[in-house]
């Protein structure tokens, strides 16, 4: 099986400074990365501006757990 990306990044790399990652596999930290996710901001912006929603609250992940 080939090496993932992520096995052989440090926390830096993969933007999790701060944020206490705990795997089973150490290549599964990049699914956690913040790259691995799609930004969410212009979906919040529409549903603003459409009075659908309020921003309450920004969250910032501090554990993440991967089995």
């Amino acid at each position: 099986m080939k090496n993932r990306r992520g096995a052989s990044q440090s926390e830096a790399e993969l933007g999790l400074t701060g944020v206490d990652c705990i795997t089973l596999r150490q290549e599964r930290r990049i699914e956690e990365a913040p790259f691995a996710y799609k930004p969410i901001q212009s979906l919040i912006d529409v549903q603003v501006e459409a009075e659908m929603v309020d921003v309450v609250a920004r969250l910032s992940p501090v554990l993440t757990f991967k089995a």
